[in-house]
């Protein structure tokens, strides 16, 4: 079972908090924001398809190109959240 996109992206939105922001910017340095972004929603992304395989296919050769633009997508809610966060 799939979830939609709606439901990825409020579990991502729940998944960016202070403590994870922290994480990023340790990885990254405090002086760059767009880096400490992209840290976040790698780690996100990442914690995602860990969790929620099933969810999130991108390892299956064929599910990679329907959720192109699906994954676009949820990372730009993840990148919001963070900018929000932070």
């Amino acid at each position: 079972m799939f979830l939609t996109l709606g439901e990825l992206s409020r579990i991502a939105r729940m998944m960016v908090n202070g403590p994870r922001l922290a994480g990023a910017r340790s990885k990254v340095g405090p002086s760059d924001p767009d880096a400490l972004l992209d840290e976040a929603v790698s780690d996100v992304m990442v914690d995602l398809s860990m969790a929620l395989p099933a969810a999130l296919p991108a390892a299956l050769p064929a599910a990679v190109a329907a959720l192109g633009e699906d994954e676009a997508r949820l990372q730009a809610v993840i990148r919001g959240a963070a900018r929000r966060a932070g």
